[in-house]
């Protein structure tokens, strides 16, 4: 498997309707690091929606940008800016017309990592965004989570973001209705997971309500605590991936549980890396310690 350079630099898509863009990011997260220049990226089209089980492009930023950090990307702020994505205009499924950026530099390596005390959950962070409906459905979601979380947890904050068709740049959104809520908790060890949900586009209307939608979420989100992991199931397959590609040293995480996405991925990894996992079952927590010796990889 000899795909090429990878050569960055200012790069714009469109990706369409067909896919969201959070299906293109959460490959190039995993290699605009090894590029030969920097990584600036611009992609259009659905930036709001959960079909096909793809993540959002918030869901990248909230989860998979802060793995990438620890794994030294980003790092050594006087060489170059952190990773960085921002969501320009919002596009719900199915017609998107959504807008992000997305900033990545260039890394010459990357850090081995030792995340395996999940520690304790200190504070729940999150965003109920909607798109082309009442204002007040973002407020009913974040109320509905706020009140399931705060049965756990005091410190909750939920940001509402109501984006009209009629705005232009930030705050403007494209022609389809949408309503999504996104969490995200850090731990005393400065883990993070995220959890997130939005509307079914094809759903009739007024078929789920708002209060629902929030609860599904803050459901979600205490599921991924409730395993036990420093990461969530979604980013598994990430974290793994770039320890496979650390130097020669051995790098360890702690997950809840091995999703069959992770298993399909850790095969892929052997086959093309030739890295084989140490795969511990901690009994008393419940979790998997996987661990590796990375590759070495160098991006000269």
């Amino acid at each position: 498997m000899k795909p090429g350079v990878i050569v960055n630099g200012n790069v714009e898509h469109d990706c369409g309707i067909g896919r969201s863009v959070g299906w293109f990011l959460e490959g190039i997260v995993s290699i605009g690091w090894a590029g030969k220049k920097d990584l600036n990226l611009t992609l259009r089209g659905v930036t709001d929606g959960c079909e096909k089980d793809e993540c959002s492009a918030d869901f990248v930023k909230n989860s998979m940008i802060p793995i990438l950090k620890r794994f030294g990307v980003g790092v050594e702020e006087d060489e170059s800016p952190p990773p960085m994505l921002r969501v320009n205009r919002r596009g719900a499924a199915p017609l998107g017309e959504g807008e992000i950026e997305f900033f990545c530099p260039m890394a010459k390596s990357l850090s081995p990592i030792d995340m395996t005390n999940p520690g304790k959950i200190k504070k729940v962070r999150g965003n109920a965004i909607s798109c082309k409906i009442p204002p007040t459905s973002p407020s009913r979601s974040a109320h509905a989570a706020k009140g399931v979380i705060h049965k756990l947890i005091p410190d909750v904050w939920i940001h509402t973001d109501a984006n009209s068709r009629s705005k232009a740049g930030p705050g403007g959104c494209g022609p389809s209705p949408g309503l999504k809520i996104i969490l995200t908790c850090e731990s005393t060890t400065k883990m993070v997971m995220t959890a997130e949900t939005c509307m079914d586009p094809e759903a009739e209307r007024g078929s789920v309500l708002p209060e629902d939608l929030g609860v599904e979420a803050a459901t979600m989100l205490l599921e991924e605590i409730r395993k036990g992991g420093c990461v969530d199931t979604a980013s598994q397959s990430l974290a793994l991936l770039l320890m496979c590609l650390c130097p020669e040293d051995v790098s360890r995480i702690r997950i809840g549980s091995i999703s069959r996405y992770t298993i399909a991925s850790l095969r892929l990894f052997k086959a093309v890396f030739g890295v084989t996992m140490k795969v511990t079952a901690d009994k008393d927590s419940k979790t998997v310690l996987l661990s590796c010796l990375g590759t070495g990889f160098k991006n000269w």
